[in-house]
């Protein structure tokens, strides 16, 4: 039975559309490149000394496949709130302990392997 012309008139549109929105990916599903933001966070200290306790940020991981794993280095010194994030999109939070911390990376592995390191930075009092 051959599609009446009305039909086609409406059916190109609509399949047009919807292969136009199908090639862009989502976070979480191993399309998308593995993210964190931010990337890095720098600790400022008015001594020259290490710092004590200070109050981080939260850091939100996109893109790779989920779940991720965060691999702290140092927990003596570095509090996560978690050390797992389920899904794309959502955070994991950080406070420093205390101590001279530079350069500290804090890992993010997705499912696939993939990994992107939160960096912690500090800069000195000259």
């Amino acid at each position: 039975m051959p599609i009446s012309h009305w039909k086609l008139v409406l059916l190109v549109p609509v399949v047009s559309l919807l292969t136009a929105c199908g090639g862009g990916g989502s976070p979480g599903d191993g399309t998308v490149p593995l993210e964190v933001k931010p990337g890095e966070i720098t600790i400022s200290d008015a001594t020259s000394g290490c710092p004590g306790f200070v109050r981080g940020v939260d850091v939100m991981v996109t893109g790779g496949n989920s779940p991720y794993t965060i691999h702290n280095p140092i927990p003596q010194a570095i509090a996560l709130t978690t050390s797992r994030v389920d899904r794309a999109g959502q955070s994991f939070h950080f406070d420093a302990l205390g101590g001279c911390l530079d350069n500290i990376p804090l890992t993010v592995t997705d499912a696939d392997a993939n990994s992107v390191d939160f960096v912690i930075n500090r800069t000195y009092a000259q």
